[in-house]
């Protein structure tokens, strides 16, 4: 258990029982979950999650609630510790000196394709570690103020100046992120359907180029080549693997 009580849950037009998930989570007696029922398909990330933020802070501050630190988490990323020991509580202890902290980005990956995945379990289903992926991507938490805007698909906040002593990075007490971004055959059609669907609903809107790639490639070669995509992506990580 990581010790969070204070939920602020964006449902982007999910249609796989989110709602079901966070009616049960609810009745847990130690939280508190409010849900933003989001239906702009476009994804907007760093601008829905600061503006989530904002709100969560001010609603939850109507329960007596000081929220100081904000811990942005996507659907497919779990906080993580090397050992069994990891406590999320020493990271901001030894964070209090700190307005950032920021958490290596692990991929992680099945050791064969699957056409479906189990929710849940996602440890045994996903075993592949890319330690590579360290080097590179980072997320962070940060906290909060009423100037602070996550940026880069919530990798980093702006609007703030730092220096070296506000930052602070987990991997001290080895914590680090499991990302998990494609988890299966049909997982992977999803993202490359609903990822073209976002860019045709707002073609005017700036990025996102390599979804229209990858849709203009499956409309063309069908699922071999989305089998194909899995099997690579699960290649790389399986390279760097330990």
């Amino acid at each position: 258990m990581l010790g969070f009580r204070y939920f602020c849950v964006i449902d982007n037009n999910s249609t796989d029982g989110t709602r079901g998930v966070i009616d049960e989570f609810r009745k847990r007696q130690d939280v508190f979950v409010v849900v933003i029922s989001d239906y702009i398909s476009q994804h907007y990330q760093d601008f829905k999650t600061t503006a989530a933020a904002k709100f969560a802070v001010e609603y939850f501050s109507s329960l007596g609630a000081s929220i100081d630190w904000i811990v942005p988490l996507d659907a497919d990323e779990f906080i993580s510790f090397s050992s069994v020991d990891g406590s999320f509580v020493d990271i901001l202890v030894n964070a209090r000196e700190a307005s950032v902290v920021t958490f290596p980005l692990i991929n992680c990956a099945s050791e064969v394709p699957l056409e479906h995945y189990k929710p849940g379990a996602v440890y045994d289903q996903f075993p592949l570690v890319d330690r590579r992926s360290t080097r590179s991507e980072v997320k962070c938490i940060y906290r909060f103020t009423s100037e602070s805007r996550l940026f880069a698909g919530n990798h980093f906040v702006r609007n703030r100046v730092f220096d070296l002593a506000d930052i602070y990075p987990a991997t001290k007490l080895g914590a680090y992120y499991r990302h998990y971004p494609y988890r299966s055959i049909a997982h992977t059609r999803l993202k490359v359907i609903n990822g073209y669907k976002s860019i045709v609903a707002f073609p005017d809107v700036k990025g996102g180029a390599h979804w229209r790639q990858n849709w203009e490639l499956y409309n063309k070669h069908g699922e071999p080549w989305l089998s194909r995509y899995l099997e690579r992506y699960i290649e790389r990580v399986r390279e760097q693997a330990s």
